[in-house]
């Protein structure tokens, strides 16, 4: 997502997997968790965090996109919360999937079915690989 709204001209369509949505808020719960990012020779500085998060500059997507995450995610409260900011504004497509019972990656066979065939749906539908093949 990240490229998207950093380079919104360059894409067709996106699709955001369990991805970091909001720098910033990621950083603030490694540290209440224990882990800091400056200990890893990371900064951590509100505004660049801010600068860098998809989460903030939603509206300079120009491309259809997908977002998936899991219910248990760490960050689905930053998903959700963009989903509500998508639905009272957004001009571009977009679909969000959530699965009820995954966490941060998709581990289940059935959940990596259904997110897989999603996305193929997803892509088929915005980019049009048909229409390529009769030029």
């Amino acid at each position: 997502m990240a490229g998207l709204t950093q380079y919104p001209e360059l894409f067709a369509a996106g699709i955001e997997e369990d991805g970091p949505i909001n720098l910033y808020h990621d950083a603030l719960r490694n540290k209440a968790a224990g882990y800091e990012l400056a200990e890893c020779g990371i900064p951590v500085d509100e505004k660049m965090l801010k600068e860098l998060s998809p989460y903030y500059k939603v509206d300079r997507i120009k491309a259809p996109f997908m977002i998936q995450q899991g219910e248990r995610d760490f960050a689905i409260a930053d998903a959700r919360d963009l989903v509500r900011q998508l639905k009272g504004g957004q001009q571009v497509p977009f679909e969000y999937l959530e699965f009820a019972d995954e966490g941060h990656v998709l581990y289940k066979l059935q959940n990596k079915i259904n997110a897989g065939v999603a996305k193929v749906e997803f892509l088929v539908k915005y980019l049009k690989p048909n229409s390529l093949r009769a030029q």
